[in-house]
């Protein structure tokens, strides 16, 4: 290669880095500008060396980006690939305290969702257990009735009542519920009726 042409390639070379340098200084004002491309090279000098943005900024060996960025930004002693880097480095600080904002920001929302879901859930074995208990209830209602029919033979009649004292004394709870205890109001308790009781007394 003549010294024209390897001219030619450091003064691209040198745009590449100094293109480079502006995406890392851009990207830190505004990083909601930083693509998934960059972020991902953001991780080590390396993978910021092979980054390939358009014509102007190609991949390069880290060596040459070192020491084109010495040549461009050192000033007052101070190492310009070492400025060159920690643009990098702050860019990769945003970016990481970024989508750690939005790691919470998904598990907050996830959680949200849930708890509207177990809610939903509740509500609906809610409206299930009232309506149940509204046939039970209705049912029990039912066969005490049954029992004060002048025409139910004596032995059946029997039967059903200590079926139904046996229920009730069983599932004693469904009749008085405990969270009457914490109320003024109070639960109704369905009167049986006995076999050597009067059915229209």
């Amino acid at each position: 290669m003549n010294n024209k042409g390897a001219y030619k390639k450091k003064a691209r070379n040198l745009n590449n880095v100094i293109a480079r340098r502006d995406l890392l200084v851009s990207c830190i004002e505004c990083p909601d500008d930083v693509s998934p491309i960059l972020a991902k090279c953001l991780k080590s000098q390396r993978a910021f060396a092979s980054l390939h943005l358009g014509e102007t900024i190609y991949p390069l060996s880290k060596n040459t980006i070192e020491t084109l960025a010495n040549e461009l930004f050192s000033a007052n002693g101070e190492n310009g690939y070492k400025y060159f880097d920690s643009l990098r480095l702050n860019l990769l600080k945003i970016q990481q305290k970024k989508n750690g904002k939005k790691s919470l920001s998904a598990k907050n929302t996830a959680l949200n969702e849930s708890v509207h879901e177990m809610a939903t859930t509740i509500k609906l074995l809610q409206m299930d257990n009232i309506q149940n208990n509204k046939a039970y209830l209705d049912l029990f209602s039912s066969i005490n009735e049954l029992v004060k029919e002048a025409t139910l033979a004596e032995t059946t009649k029997l039967r059903l009542i200590n079926m139904l004292n046996d229920h009730r004394v069983k599932f004693k709870d469904l009749f008085a519920p405990h969270q009457a205890k914490n109320s003024n109001r109070k639960g109704q308790v369905l009167k049986l009726v006995r076999s050597n009781e009067n059915p229209d007394a």
